[in-house]
């Protein structure tokens, strides 16, 4: 599953034991230059272009599915996620309500949750709900990240979306991740693909990024929920949503 491969990819991958090669260590330079810019920012906001492998339980395919995302992130909690293309869907976060939207179904799910980012990434994991790369948005990303990768590799400088960036990767016990970092003050990232080895198939969950901008302000309405007229609400449950993040 997509969250525990960011688990065990995103959020354990900074542990220092065992590298003392100059590739390795070099990767974990660079993450950690990533993770510390994201779990900085006040607000941020970025758009991008993911694709997403999904195995068909009983014909055995693995099908791609490609949207398009734009998120909008303001700390403590506040959150924007919208996906569009082969999956649609919309979800708000206020600090007090989070809701998520299908409005080519006409149906959305809401529950109540006062608290930060932090706090609705609890819930949803305990929901066991599918929100690949929501990981980083965590307050704490860097302090996070410090336990347990297999393997790291700095593998050398690539061109992505016409911008040079650094591609570094790492091994888990349940995924392979790929990240390409922008040669820039930020260490923004240009593009993630993670492999989730785990599962039959490997599937991939790819992302890349535009240009993310920090610490911008962003207009408050944004965080507030649209709901369709007519839409019919259902209950937030395991695998009712995939989120847009």
């Amino acid at each position: 599953m997509l969250k525990s491969a960011i688990a065990s990819g995103l959020l354990l991958i900074l542990s220092t034991q065992g590298y003392a090669d100059e590739s390795s260590e070099k990767a974990l330079a660079l993450l950690k230059k990533t993770t510390n810019t994201l779990q900085s920012a006040k607000t941020l906001s970025v758009r991008a272009v993911a694709t997403i492998d999904e195995v068909e339980p009983t014909e055995d395919f693995k099908l791609q599915r490609t949207f398009s995302l734009e998120v909008k992130f303001e700390r403590p909690g506040k959150l924007y996620a919208q996906k569009t293309g082969d999956e649609n869907q919309v979800a708000y976060f206020d600090g007090k309500t989070f809701t998520v939207i299908d409005p080519i179904g006409k149906r959305y799910g809401q529950m109540a949750l006062e608290g930060t980012v932090d706090d609705l990434l609890m819930k949803l994991d305990e929901l066991n709900v599918q929100a690949p790369l929501i990981d980083l948005l965590l307050s704490n990303l860097t302090e996070v990240a410090q336990k347990s990768v297999l393997k790291a590799k700095y593998i050398g400088v690539s061109r992505v979306a016409a911008r040079n960036c650094e591609h570094i990767a790492f091994r888990t016990a349940v995924a392979d991740w790929q990240l390409w970092v922008a040669q820039d003050a930020q260490g923004s990232i240009c593009k993630s693909v993670i492999t989730t080895r785990s599962v039959a198939q490997a599937p991939q969950y790819q992302v890349t990024f535009g240009q993310w901008t920090y610490n911008t302000s962003i207009e408050e309405n944004s965080f507030t929920s649209k709901i369709p007229a007519g839409a019919q609400q259902v209950p937030l449950t395991p695998g009712t949503f995939r989120l847009a993040l």
